[in-house]
């Protein structure tokens, strides 16, 4: 798996899977960002799983989660803080210019 994945699940016409799904809507390019595919499954009782790049479970909540809140969480994953370093160790590395 190369991609994060949070996987929404509620019973059918839940209006929180609705009311997640609006709000994740909201920042599509913070989710692109962080390499994050959103899921959509019908359940038995609403809930939103975060599942990490290995596969694994980093976070479950019961009720609706806000995209800060989100957005926090995956920041503090450590293959995402390896992906700000690099960004920022890119963006701080001098230029070369060549001339011809």
């Amino acid at each position: 798996m190369n991609r994060r994945e949070l996987i929404v699940t509620g019973p059918t016409g839940d209006p929180l899977v609705a009311e997640q799904l609006g709000a994740l809507r909201q920042d599509p390019e913070g989710a692109r960002e962080r390499e994050l595919d959103v899921t959509e499954r019908e359940g038995v009782a609403f809930q939103v799983e975060l599942m990490g790049k290995d596969g694994g479970l980093n976070a479950r909540w019961d009720n609706l989660v806000g995209v800060a809140e989100l957005w926090a969480k995956i920041d503090a994953m450590p293959a995402r803080r390896r992906q700000l370093r690099e960004a920022a160790a890119a963006a701080a590395a001098p230029q070369t210019t060549r001339l011809l």
